[in-house]
């Protein structure tokens, strides 16, 4: 480990008075090179062995008491009011490689900031910090700010919570790809409770918007809430991160927006209710995930009226240029169109008001999908033509 510099100050006087006061902390050039070697042995072994070492020889006499439950002092706690003004971490950069996996993880450009540290007082905080190795050519800057509050219950409140991530290189678009998370968080360590709430996510354009709470955390997590998707033209979102959609209709998936109620528990994810807007059609149902099952997933979805033609691929019969389809060879693994099912579990129940496609129209179809041990089954599958 090396530092560039280092500051610490302490106030004299209100050592006097049972107060402990430290000026702000100042850590500028801080670096770590952390290491494990094949076969697992770490570069900090040594020093752990070493402090075990000479605790385990240390003459009786000379080893600490008990701590005493009653005297906070004994019992490890500071007898001291303990003040400091702030912590100015800058230039940072930690190192890690793993020779038992092949795994290299560079943090730099670290930075932390923070105003008066004291429980129970308002303090703004702000973290950066760059990631770089851990995906081949490619980097994640990480931001965030936020005012925080800590009592002596470790009950923490952070208002304003911004973070922001900003990720470059191979295989991201040209501009990079970025995100933001916005909130106000309420832990509660005793409750085990967790709250998110005016909580917006920016994906790129893509924004989310609603509140989560936790609950039993340390045990059996349980997680609900609501989001809402606002309205998004799909096609140029998905054109930005540089995948193009060809659709019969151009206007197609310009108007999308979704919102829904959102659980999970006891093995469980659940958005229930569920609406969702696609252009002019409206679906409304729920869909149930069991992750602990191979993402087994249940789904009852009712469709107002729907143009089916316009999603579907344009049709190149009859275009200049045009050639016909060469002969299709024997299905492989690589081909199969059914090869996809192979690992899936769906039971999916599917309702129209009304279906078009080209010249054909049908009204209430029904339609119930079971997908499951690499066999697809519909059934029923019913309408009314017309």
């Amino acid at each position: 480990a090396q530092i560039a510099a280092l500051r610490l100050q302490v106030a004299l006087q209100p050592l006097l008075s049972q107060r402990l006061e430290i000026d702000t902390v100042v850590v500028d050039g801080l670096a770590l090179n952390l290491a494990r070697d094949a076969g697992g042995r770490t570069n900090w072994d040594d020093l752990l062995a070493s402090d075990a070492a000479d605790a385990a020889e240390a003459p009786a006499d000379d080893r600490p008491p008990a701590a005493d439950a009653d005297d906070p002092a004994a019992a490890g706690g500071l007898p001291l009011a303990l003040s400091v003004q702030g912590l100015e971490l800058t230039n940072g950069q930690v190192r890690w490689r793993d020779d038992s996996n092949g795994q290299q993880l560079t943090l730099s450009a670290v930075e932390l900031l923070t105003g008066r540290l004291a429980l129970g007082e308002v303090v703004p905080v702000q973290f950066a910090v760059t990631v770089s190795d851990l995906v081949p050519e490619q980097r994640l800057q990480i931001t965030l700010s936020g005012d925080a509050q800590v009592d002596e219950g470790l009950r923490a409140q952070v208002d304003g919570l911004d973070l922001r991530l900003q990720a470059s290189g191979a295989g991201l678009p040209e501009r990079g790809a970025e995100a933001r998370l916005q909130t106000n968080l309420l832990f509660d360590n005793g409750a085990q409770t967790l709250a998110l709430e005016d909580l917006t996510i920016d994906l790129a354009g893509l924004m989310l918007s609603g509140e989560l709470q936790g609950r039993q955390l340390a045990a059996d997590p349980l997680l609900d809430g609501s989001l809402q998707l606002a309205e998004l033209d799909l096609r140029a979102w998905l054109a930005g991160l540089g995948i193009p959609l060809d659709t019969a209709d151009p206007t197609a998936l310009t108007r999308v927006a979704a919102q829904w109620e959102l659980s999970y528990g006891q093995e469980r994810l659940a958005l229930e209710p569920l609406r969702l807007q696609l252009d002019e059609t409206t679906v409304t149902g729920f869909t149930r995930i069991r992750p602990s099952a191979g993402n087994a997933t249940t789904a009852v979805l009712e469709v107002d009226r729907i143009d089916l033609a316009r999603y579907l691929p344009p049709s190149t019969e009859g275009a200049p240029g045009a050639e016909a389809p060469a002969p299709a060879d024997a299905p492989s693994a690589e081909t199969d169109p059914l090869a996809a099912l192979h690992g899936l579990d769906l039971d999916i129940r599917l309702t129209v008001q009304e279906l078009l496609h080209g010249d054909i129209s049908a009204a209430d179809v029904v339609a119930h999908l079971v997908v499951r041990d690499g066999v697809a089954r519909l059934d029923p599958m019913q309408a009314d033509l017309y």
